[in-house]
């Protein structure tokens, strides 16, 4: 088998069956859908088991609720396709998606990751269209790429090697940003391919801006750690930690300094400072914000 489609979901039973029928469209028999069910409590079992009874490709696990980083690592575990793609439950994989995957997929020779382009649709009613994904061929540089925000990387736009998510797995301490660090993982130790398709649309809301906002606030730091964890990356890579680690400060500053926390603040660009003055500086604004920060 060549694909296995995983979907973790927890209380999305009302979008669910979206994401869910755009995964079992797919053309082709080389692929399965595995929706890992985290201990939902709203309607998702009822809507899950109508349409396990509908698609014969169509696996549910259910499990205990354990997190976003949980139930990916159980989605891996029941894969049985050697490329694993996870689907957000709020997102739809678009009609072309496994065959673009699949072209790109024999086109490279069976890479262990395949990036393509993703469709973001906003409340809006703005659609934007991302742009086609320029990986470089040094794993170094693409690493800096993505922690530098050069090049994005979506669930849903991106296949990865079962075997690599063997080896990398999501931490399951990290319940939000789990896919940071894997992603960058990946990278490093895979050979990368690309699609120019777009395959998956991305819905944008308030909701997932202000909890994208709580969650690095709640993870803080630890992201750093599980990105430059040892063991996942070679040695020589271990030199931009520093870099990374005062750019991770530095947002954190400014999401405090947002909600008006400025003594927090003030600590998280105290130290992106210390780690790397340049980085730190980059933008004066953030030096403006630290000062006024200082006397509020």
């Amino acid at each position: 088998m060549r694909f296995s489609i995983v979907i973790p979901t927890f209380n999305y039973g009302h979008l669910v069956e979206r994401a869910v029928r755009s995964a079992c469209g797919q053309s082709g028999d080389d692929y399965e859908v595995i929706v890992v069910d985290d201990g939902s409590t709203d309607n998702t079992a009822e809507v899950l088991a109508a349409l396990n009874s509908e698609f014969s490709h169509l696996h549910i696990v259910s499990q205990d609720n354990s997190g976003a980083s949980a139930a990916r690592n159980r989605g891996v575990r029941e894969a049985r396709g050697r490329l694993v793609l996870f689907l957000d439950a709020d997102d739809e994989l678009l009609e072309n998606a496994l065959a673009d995957f699949r072209l790109a997929d024999e086109t490279a020779g069976e890479p262990d990751m395949i990036v393509a382009r993703t469709l973001s649709v906003f409340l809006s009613g703005d659609v934007r269209i991302s742009p086609v994904p320029e990986i470089s061929e040094d794993p170094e540089q693409r690493f800096l790429d993505y922690l530098y925000k050069k090049i994005r990387l979506s669930n849903g736009a991106v296949a990865m090697s079962r075997s690599l998510l063997e080896r990398f797995r999501f931490n399951e301490r990290l319940r939000q940003t789990e896919d940071i660090p894997v992603f960058a993982h990946c990278l490093v130790n895979g050979r990368c391919a690309v699609s120019a398709s777009q395959v998956v649309k991305i819905y944008k809301h308030d909701d997932s801006r202000r909890h994208g906002a709580d969650a690095a606030l709640s993870v803080g730091m630890q992201l750093v750690d599980e990105v430059f964890s040892p063991g996942k990356l070679p040695d020589a890579l271990m030199k931009h930690r520093g870099r990374y680690e005062a750019r991770r400060g530095v947002s954190l500053f400014r999401l405090l300094y947002r909600r008006k926390r400025y003594a927090e603040a003030r600590i998280f660009y105290r130290k992106a400072l210390k780690n790397d003055w340049r980085e730190a500086l980059r933008k004066p604004e953030n030096l403006v914000k630290f000062l006024h920060a200082c006397l509020a």
